[in-house]
This record gives C-alpha cells, structure tokens and sequence, in this order.
C-alpha cells in the first residue's frame, strides 16, 4: 500500500456527515420519478467532482428509493469518492442489506476498508465482489 492510499480515519467525525434520508413510506409515481432525476442530477454533479452537492442529491432520491440496493451502492461510491470511507461502508451495508449480491456494495465496502488500513476486511468485500462480477482494476 503506498502511504497517500491510506486516508486519515475521522472516525465519528466524519460519521456525523452520513446523511440519513428521509425515507417516503409509499412513494407516488411523481416522487419516484423525481427520485431518478435526483439520481441523474448525482451522477452528473459527480463528474464534475462535486462530491458533496452528488450526495445531497442522492439523499433526496433515497427518500422515495429506499428499497434501492443500487441506489445506496451509488451513494456509498460517491462517499467513497468523498473520501469518507466509514459513511462508504455505512451504505455498503445497507445496500447489502437489501441485496447481497450487489457487486458494487461488496467493491465499495471492500476498497474503504483498504484506505482504512482494514486489510482482511478489504480483501473479502473486493473478493466477494470479483467472484460475482471480476474487475481486473480492484
């Protein structure tokens, strides 16, 4: 591991920026298309590097997605982006939560774990991940 990999664990700090999103028990057809634009609107706020502005935009989606494996595995990578692994591995595991399988739940978890320096841990989430769907970059 070279040194600028292992990022600075802020612990419950950082913890303390994880947004909790506040989830619509029945969402309309209005809300969750509102939430697939939010999501859109994250993924083009990511390219251009803003990180923050992204999550804010995927928490709101999480509220009529909540259900969404994949949209708490596209937070969680945004976190990951962030640098804030502990908020990363916090949505991991809520996406694994709904689907174990979810590949980018497992890379996501694992590759945080490894800027924390957790090796054994990083190595199961990027091993479970390329068993169900091989990254030769991870």
């Amino acid at each position: 591991m070279n040194p600028e990999d292992k990022w600075d664990d802020n612990g419950e700090e950082e913890l303390k920026t994880w947004a909790t999103p506040e989830t619509i028990e029945e969402p309309t057809d209005e809300q969750q298309d509102a939430a697939v634009e939010a999501k859109g609107a994250a993924n083009d706020l990511a390219s251009d590097d803003k990180l923050d502005e992204a999550i804010e935009k995927m928490t709101t989606a999480l509220g009529a997605k909540s259900g969404s494996a994949m949209y708490w595995a596209f937070r969680a990578s945004l976190y990951l982006k962030a640098k804030k692994p502990r908020c990363a591995i916090k949505d991991a595991e809520k996406a694994l939560e709904l689907n174990p399988d979810s590949a980018r739940a497992l890379r996501v978890s694992g590759m945080a774990h490894y800027h924390l320096g957790e090796w054994t841990a990083a190595a199961d989430g990027i091993n479970k991940a390329n068993v169900i769907d091989f990254d030769e970059s991870s």
